[in-house]
């Protein structure tokens, strides 16, 4: 009987990106590593599902002889890997296939939002407005900064599943907002956060300027008294 070693696989830390991929738009990957087989089985074939999917063990997303490989994953999803080992007889008639490895997890961040931008202003008032992103991430967060600031990314100030949200901002300041999508993983927790939006900026008008009537009224008293003043000179 065909005797092959339980595959142990990790994923390569820290995670490997490259530029956009052929499989999928936004052109994330995942490297992956294991222990070779001894003996060395005629090669390795990895699959990949989606997190809420199953395996097709018909259709292997790599197929090859090292014990490393690299994937392109879609943008804000949560995939999961297994690999196997399999043998192929001399005469290429007969296959035999290992168990599944254990499994790996993968969280992929969402996608940028895109089109974000002031849909109206009152005052104190601004309320931001981007479309939505394929696929629907867990949701949004907004983060503002003065113009000589940073974005906190730690203290969004909205976070929610919508896209447009309505804030109140500080009285006379030149303020920066960016939006992000982010992916929570319902196994784990774990969050994976979208690179910045295009940025918008708000001018938030100054507040008021007070006791303006006060001061026409104290100018106009003076210009009574010096009237009173001319009058009593001219009488005198």
């Amino acid at each position: 009987m065909l005797a092959i070693k339980y595959l142990f696989m990790a994923i390569i830390l820290p995670f490997v990106f490259t530029p956009s991929g052929p499989a999928f738009a936004g052109g994330q990957s995942v490297t992956l590593a294991w222990d070779a087989n001894t003996p060395a089985p005629t090669g390795y074939r990895m699959f990949m599902r989606d997190i809420n999917g199953t395996y097709d063990y018909q259709t292997p997303v790599w197929d090859g002889t090292a014990t490393t490989c690299t994937i392109p994953v879609p943008d804000g999803s949560e995939v999961a890997f297994v690999v196997r080992a399999y043998l192929t007889s001399q005469d290429g008639t007969q296959t035999a296939e290992s168990a599944d490895s254990n499994e790996v997890t993968y969280l992929s961040e969402p996608m940028a939002p895109v089109d974000f931008v002031i849909l109206s202003s009152n005052g104190q008032t601004v309320t931001l407005q981007w479309s939505a992103n394929t696929p629907v991430p867990t949701g949004y967060r907004v983060f503002q900064k003065t113009a000589s600031g940073t974005f906190d990314y730690n203290n969004p100030v909205w976070d929610g599943t919508g896209t447009t949200c309505t804030l109140t901002v500080p009285i006379g300041e030149e303020l920066d907002f960016v939006v992000k999508a982010y992916q929570t993983s319902a196994d784990t927790g774990n969050t994976a956060m979208s690179p910045d939006s295009a940025s918008v900026t708000y001018l938030s008008p100054p507040a008021a300027p007070a006791d303006l009537l006060m001061q026409a009224v104290q100018q106009l008293t003076q210009v009574i008294q010096e009237l009173q003043s001319v009058l009593q000179s001219i009488q005198g």
